[in-house]
């Protein structure tokens, strides 16, 4: 059976709207990345934040997995079957 990690946002600067991540923000993002480096890893997902987008894009970087996939906007959510 396969595993799901899931992982907030790294910190975003502050203000409105659809802020980016912060320089510390960016480091975080990389060194979660790296500390999943060993998993494996088939496929990552975002919503479509900024934020949101832009930790997943530098997890996958720094672990070396491919690019990410943007969910369409709306609530991404859970069941339980």
């Amino acid at each position: 059976m396969g595993r799901i990690y899931v992982v907030q946002h790294a910190e975003k600067v502050s203000g409105a709207g659809d802020p980016a991540l912060s320089v510390l923000g960016r480091q975080q993002a990389t060194v979660t990345g790296r500390w999943l480096n060993s998993a494996a890893v088939a496929s990552v997902y975002s919503s479509p934040l900024l934020r949101v987008r832009q930790t997943a894009e530098r997890i996958a970087s720094a672990a070396g997995w491919p690019g990410t996939t943007v969910l369409p906007s709306g609530r991404v959510g859970f069941r339980r079957s």
